[in-house]
């Protein structure tokens, strides 16, 4: 017999296909939107300690200030944006595990620890559960790459932990 073709590998398949990805406990989900939930808290908060301590016309002086040398400086506004293509890239990556069904027997997603800014994308760490290797995000690197909007993806192991894996996402 070739590899794959045993009955019960079917199964497999078909169960994997059938099951959907688990809900995510609350801490999981404070985690993945981390950024935004410190935009929306922390943006008010710190319009708030702002206006307390300098007072409202000092505040808007400020926060013009800032703002435009986010905008106007060029590394500031790579960083900014190279920031924001690492958040948009966690929920897609997020998206494209669910719907390619890359996940484990009982629905468990791979969790993404972190991802940081390169010099052609981003390079994301996952934490896949037991169940889940790199081969598996390697068999589904061509529509992850569709689902981030990516030229490609590269998967690569952890040099000592297996369950560590990372990933290139190559933009430009």
């Amino acid at each position: 017999m070739r590899p794959g073709s045993e009955p019960w590998s079917l199964l497999v398949k078909l169960h994997q296909a059938l099951t959907l990805p688990r809900s995510p406990s609350v801490l999981l989900v404070c985690w993945r939107w981390r950024y935004e939930i410190a935009l929306v808290v922390g943006g008010p908060l710190l319009v708030y300690g702002l206006v307390a301590a300098l007072g409202p016309d000092w505040t808007q002086v400020v926060l013009l200030v800032n703002t435009t040398m986010l905008v106007m400086w060029p590394p500031a506004r790579r960083r900014v944006v190279a920031q924001f293509w690492c958040m948009l890239t966690q929920h897609r990556l997020r998206t494209g595990f669910a719907r390619t069904w890359l996940h484990t027997r009982d629905g468990r997603l791979p969790v993404i620890l972190w991802c940081t800014p390169t010099e052609h994308g981003e390079k994301v760490t996952l934490w896949c559960p037991a169940g889940l290797t790199v081969a598996d995000v390697t068999a589904h690197a061509e529509q992850l790459a569709a689902a981030c909007y990516a030229i490609r993806i590269e998967a690569q192991v952890h040099p000592t932990h297996s369950h560590l894996i990372y990933l290139k996402v190559v933009r430009r």
